[in-house]
């Protein structure tokens, strides 16, 4: 009874594995397009991994598999290490948690007007990147001459590019920081915050390691977890308010080197100068204005937008222009070393060569001489004048004239006697050669 028990349930088992092989779907494979693996739900498609294996700047395409790409996924680019710049097609919507993290080589990335959503992850260990620039017709998004990214109405500063560096002043129009959104940016030595700030939130300075001065206004309230978080470098606190003030500020965990750091209160509500222009601001770099307080004589830096303009320098001929392509005249700014070119005409002459001849002249007709031009291979003739010289036949015998074998003209008459008809016949034979070789002349002369 055992052993059919067994036998009966080793027969289910191997019918339920049948069952399952031939019943169940089969996993699809991951479609993919180029260095792009994508999944599509509704109709559109999510990129969601990208080749670590990609290289330099990258083109995502508007399209893969005959969907439109609306979203980049959640850790679709991380680790792709040799990515130096990203362009993103107008597609694409959303931009998901963690989308570029660690792609440490990236330097620029501009996000086109379709974007409404970013997570505050996106960009994060960029380490390169410099800016995070925002096409102007982005109804959500924004950003300023230091490809920081904000709100479109400028009130919210969402992230900072990690390669971020002095002088850069929080603009007044900011009233909230977004969660870490100067994290890792190691290259800032000073930070203002704003009056308009109240609240910073989470990890908003964390690992920005070359920090070591920091102001507060005293409409600071609270200073969230780990907003200072490996801030190694911190040395001072300026904080407009008194030590009273201080000490009611919220401070959560995880902020252990601004409370080790020195605090100066009542830092000077400074009152400004007008400023004078350290850096004159040209079409590479933007300029910096200082302004000194009349109070206590600090100063504090202003940023001038970079000039719309160039200083072009007289131009070289960069590429020559021929009778057959035109040139090109490429200019250099003086200041940027930007470029822009112009076309120059082709030339209105021809490089001829020294010709050859492709019809020989004769005492009867005129040759050819053709040209070749050795640039764009254009041909031209030219006529060769007929030959003043004939080229005589036999000799003239008692009966045979003899005559030019190429025109027929009688060179030598024959040597018989001719008679008193025969010479008055030769002598008006002689005066039509005579009139003959006059139009001849004549009309060539003429071009006939």
């Amino acid at each position: 009874m055992n052993k059919l028990k067994i036998a009966i349930g080793a027969f289910l088992i191997v019918a339920v594995v049948i069952a399952l092989v031939i019943f169940l779907p089969k996993a699809q494979k991951t479609p993919t397009d180029g260095y792009f693996t994508y999944s599509v739900e509704k109709g559109t498609a999510t990129i969601n991994r990208c080749d670590p294996a990609a290289s330099g700047e990258i083109v995502i395409p508007a399209a893969v598999g005959g969907y439109s790409v609306v979203s980049i996924g959640r850790y679709a680019f991380d680790g792709c290490i040799n990515i130096t710049g990203i362009v993103l097609p107008a597609t694409v919507v959303d931009i998901q948690m963690y989308a570029f993290e660690n792609c440490i080589s990236l330097e620029s990335i501009t996000i086109p007007k379709s974007v409404t959503s970013i997570d505050t992850s996106v960009f994060n260990t960029c380490t390169k990147l410099t800016g995070i620039w925002v096409d102007k017709a982005n109804p959500v998004y924004s950003s300023d001459a230091f490809g920081v990214l904000f709100s479109k109405d400028g009130a919210t500063l969402l992230r900072a590019p990690m390669a971020l560096a002095d002088p850069y002043a929080i603009p007044e129009s900011v009233k909230s920081i977004g969660d870490r959104a100067f994290y890792g940016c190691v290259n800032l030595t000073q930070i203002t915050i704003p009056d308009s700030i109240t609240t910073l939130d989470w990890q908003v300075f964390s690992n920005c390691t070359g920090l070591t001065t920091i102001t507060f206004p005293d409409t600071i309230t609270s200073i969230g977890y780990e907003v200072f978080r490996g801030c190694t470098s911190l040395e001072e606190v300026r904080y407009t308010g008194s030590e009273e003030d201080w000490k009611q500020i919220a401070i959560k965990n995880g902020n252990n080197p601004l409370l080790s750091a020195k605090i100066t209160y009542n830092y000077c509500e400074h009152s400004w100068d007008a400023g004078t222009v350290t850096r004159v601001p040209t079409c590479g770099e933007v300029g910096v204005r200082a302004f000194t307080c009349l109070l206590c004589n600090c100063t504090k830096l202003e940023t001038i937008p970079k000039l719309n303009t160039h200083d072009w320098n007289n131009g070289a001929i960069t590429k020559a222009p021929t009778c057959k392509e035109p040139g090109i005249k490429t200019f250099t700014c003086t200041v940027c070393s930007g470029k822009r070119t112009e076309e120059v005409e082709k030339l209105a002459t021809h490089n001829w060569n020294s010709g050859l001849t492709t019809k020989e002249p004769t005492c009867k007709e005129t040759g050819e001489m053709t040209y070749t031009c050795t640039t764009c291979g254009e041909t031209k003739v030219e006529a060769i004048e007929m030959l003043t010289t004939h080229t005589p036949g036999a000799p003239a015998t008692g009966t045979e004239d003899q005559v030019c074998t190429v025109c027929g003209k009688v060179l030598t008459p024959a040597t018989q006697e001719v008679g008193f008809f025969g010479a008055i016949a030769n002598f008006f034979a002689s005066i039509g050669e005579f009139f003959e070789n006059i139009f001849k002349d004549f009309f060539a002369l003429l071009g006939f």
